[in-house]
């Protein structure tokens, strides 16, 4: 079984940007994404585990401009909001965006007027089947 991770990278390529996992090259071709995962938790019941889990996921995307990270961003929002099902291998449960906000623009070079690219983050939370 498939983590959510290849349903996420593929949800974000879908979405218009290239998907990094945890780290990306200052080199990498505008638009892109970093997605990580922040934490798990994996609920008990009385008999064990629910066989269920629940993630937080970052991520950051970027764009050459604001409104293009921002059409990226609201892209992979429609795209994970509420969504339920297999993908990727995965048997995804639920799926909310937790979080949406600017982010820190990025400058490559000290003394630039204008950043090198601006960032969106986002918060998904995602549950799963183990």
């Amino acid at each position: 079984m498939s983590s959510p991770e290849a349903w996420l990278k593929v949800t974000i390529e879908t979405a218009g940007a290239t998907a990094f996992p945890v780290a990306v090259s200052e080199s990498a071709a505008l638009p892109f994404a970093v997605y990580a995962r922040e934490s798990t938790d994996r609920p008990l019941q009385t008999s064990g585990l629910t066989g269920f889990a629940g993630g937080e996921f970052s991520v950051e995307v970027c764009g050459a401009s604001w409104t293009s990270a921002r059409t990226v961003a609201d892209a992979i929002v429609t795209a994970v909001q509420n969504f339920t099902g297999t993908a990727n291998g995965a048997i995804i449960d639920h799926v909310h965006v937790a979080a949406d906000s600017d982010g820190t623009s990025v400058y490559l070079t000290d003394g630039q007027d204008l950043p090198s690219y601006f960032v969106i983050e986002l918060q998904i939370f995602i549950r799963w089947r183990e």
